[in-house]
């Protein structure tokens, strides 16, 4: 009888380890179509009225979803005025946010038209759109920083000359770039002479950089020395010779420059791997992304990843590849000893154990550092640059009236929202589970900056799920 005991015993507990496993993937996969604005508030009615998801996540999920809307609407309404403004020969204000975030959006759809002209006409026309608008798009902004710091010669020479005439034509558009860019463009730019490959061209542009930044070095160790050579500054493309009349030193030496090497793909596709993600985004806007296998979708994600613009139509086909890929099997394996020591050292941590117990009883700033504590217990096993944690107002909206919080990958930010605190101090473990899933949005833009970087191996158990 006993053993039958034992056996009832541990079939009961496998069933409640695999229940909890279907119920963690469930919670993710809704986290991720909530995230891509994918799914419906009727849809996390039903999963709270299932208990998949807490009275926490009900609510940071709701809040999430109408942020979206908010923010949809909010950008509709400035892209109205802003087109407005520019029927009538006005041009948008820079300083305010909305106004950028309407051309951004401009900007985005005049990329999308104008996607299969030829580059140069896309060039003058992008040209065309700043000078209309009195503003740099980001999305232009960024790719044009993607050329400059390119291994491919032509792509930095186009990019610096582009940046440097929007400088010429008004300084105000180029302010927000880094000034370490700037100045590289204007010196790639001073070594642009008619005939001159790109290659030389960026060659000497490293060359004189490098140059200013060893004169500057000794500069600063001999401040005390006079010297009698000529104290006149080389100009960017010219050599005191050239500028008493002689020809560029530069050119003679043409043919002898060494070329860099040439652009590399960083996911290292094959032309028939590009042409099978072409293939599949096209799929995904005409049908469902469900009929591809896993390894479509992900070759597709590393096609536009490996982009330096990605369209609208892209873009979407991006969301919802995202939308039908759950967690990665290996990752999930790989991850639950770090989710089964988060687990121990949060229930032997006597701080957290004894703020679960007097949460009611704590004020505002006690409750926020046992949260702090726990962020800390989650940075230790996941190793992630330690958020920033602020407690914010984000008013009161789901069942419970809770909102848990949110994380701006932007500034490494987790805000929790302040009424979970006052309005309802007895739910202390929704408090702390808001504090953890949004460290886990942290981890996870972790394992993509890592893939990125070369730091996780393909191999790598967790190398699918960082992919997504």
């Amino acid at each position: 009888m006993g053993r039958i005991a034992k056996t009832e015993r541990d079939n009961a507990t496998n069933a409640a380890k695999q229940a909890d496993k279907a119920n963690t993937l469930a919670v993710a996969d809704l986290d991720f179509r909530v995230a891509a604005g994918q799914a419906f508030p009727e849809e996390l009615d039903f999963e709270f009225e299932q208990g998949t998801i807490s009275a926490a996540e009900y609510a940071d999920f709701l809040a999430e979803l109408e942020q979206q809307d908010e923010d949809s609407a909010r950008r509709a309404d400035g892209t109205a005025r802003v087109k407005g403004l520019l029927a009538n020969g006005e041009k948008p204000d820079a300083g305010d946010p909305a106004d950028r975030a309407a051309v951004d959006v401009l900007f985005g759809d005049l990329t999308e038209a104008i996607a299969g002209r030829p580059p140069e006409e896309k060039a003058n026309i992008e040209t065309r759109f700043v000078a209309r608008t009195g503003m740099l798009p980001i999305a232009l902004r960024d790719s044009l920083i993607g050329g400059m710091l390119s291994e491919d010669p032509a792509a930095q020479v186009a990019a610096a000359g582009r940046f440097v005439a929007f400088e010429d034509s008004d300084p105000a558009l180029v302010v927000p770039l880094p000034a370490d860019i700037l100045d590289r463009a204007r010196t790639i730019t001073a070594y642009a002479y008619p005939g001159l490959p790109p290659a030389r061209i960026v060659l000497l542009a490293n060359e004189k950089m490098a140059q200013q930044e060893g004169e500057e070095g000794e500069a600063v160790q001999a401040e005390d020395i006079d010297g009698d050579e000529d104290d006149s500054p080389d100009l960017p493309g010219e050599s005191p010779d050239e500028r008493d009349g002689g020809a560029p030193p530069v050119i003679d030496e043409i043919v002898q420059a060494p070329l860099p090497k040439p652009a590399a793909d960083p996911f290292q596709l094959t032309p028939e791997q590009k042409e099978k993600a072409r293939q599949t985004i096209t799929t995904v806007a005409s049908e469902d992304a469900d009929k591809l296998t896993r390894e479509e979708k992900i070759t597709a994600l590393k096609y536009l990843r490996g982009k330096s613009k990605v369209t609208s139509k892209e873009w979407r086909a991006a969301i919802e590849i995202f939308r039908t890929i759950p967690f990665d099997a290996d990752f999930v394996q790989d991850d639950a000893p770090k989710r089964r020591e988060l687990a121990d050292r949060l229930s032997k941590d006597q701080t957290g154990v004894s703020a679960a117990k007097n949460w009611a009883k704590m004020d505002d700033g006690e409750r926020f550092a046992a949260l702090d504590r726990a962020l800390t217990i989650y940075v230790s096993i996941y190793q992630i640059d330690r958020p920033n944690l602020q407690l914010k107002d984000m008013g009161e909206s789901g069942p419970q009236g809770i909102i848990g919080g949110s994380f701006d990958e932007r500034t490494n930010t987790i805000s929790l929202n302040r009424n979970a605190f006052v309005a309802f101090p007895r739910l202390a473990p929704d408090s702390f589970a808001a504090v953890i899933h949004e460290a886990g949005h942290a981890y996870l833009l972790k394992l993509a900056n890592d893939y990125v970087d070369g730091k996780i191996d393909p191999g790598d158990p967790r190398s699918r799920q960082a992919l997504i």
